[in-house]
């Protein structure tokens, strides 16, 4: 095998290396994402149901599933306002 052959085929070595530790450090950055957003999700999900126990202890206080999640508490803090009239 010619030095020049040897030679190329040490770059390329060192070019999957360097592509091996990228794909790596990548890799691990999107699973620290991913469990972030699991994390999120699961805190999103318990605020949901504790804004929802709030809501039922609530009399009058009809909140819909599907209003974003400051309309629902200001709905709750807007209802106990007037609970305490």
């Amino acid at each position: 095998m010619s030095v020049e052959l040897k030679e190329r085929e040490l770059v390329t070595y060192q070019e999957n290396l360097i592509l091996l530790t990228q794909t790596i450090e990548l890799t691990s950055g999107y699973q620290t994402t991913l469990i972030q957003l699991q994390l999120q999700e699961e805190k999103d999900s318990e605020l949901r149901e504790v804004v929802e126990k709030i809501a039922e202890e609530l009399p009058q206080c009809d909140i819909e599933p599907d209003m974003p999640m400051v309309q629902k508490v200001k709905h709750i803090v807007e209802r106990e306002k007037a609970l305490e009239q």
